[in-house]
């Protein structure tokens, strides 16, 4: 990542998401932690974002959709539960 710092905000080199699925939850202010997503977007990318936090917030308000992404147990499973979700 690049500092900008005429505007002094942060900026990707190239737009990535990586995610983890804890197999063992933790527990952070009383809340169950079991998906860390860390989204790296490039400045501009305004529609990609709309469109990733979509796709996140269906997955928290849906029970079905966050147990289906749960019990992945590779990259090909998790991709094919994110298609049938969007």
């Amino acid at each position: 990542m690049s500092i900008n710092e005429e505007k002094g905000s942060l900026s990707a080199k190239k737009d990535c998401i990586s995610v983890t699925i804890l197999r063992k939850p933790l527990v952070f202010e009383k809340r169950t932690i079991q998906v860390i997503i860390l989204i790296n977007l490039q400045q501009g990318q305004l529609f990609l974002h709309k469109e990733i936090s979509k796709m996140l917030l269906h997955i928290m308000e849906k029970d079905d959709s966050r147990h289906q992404l749960l019990a992945v147990q590779n990259f090909d499973q998790f991709m094919d539960v994110l298609d049938h979700i969007i």
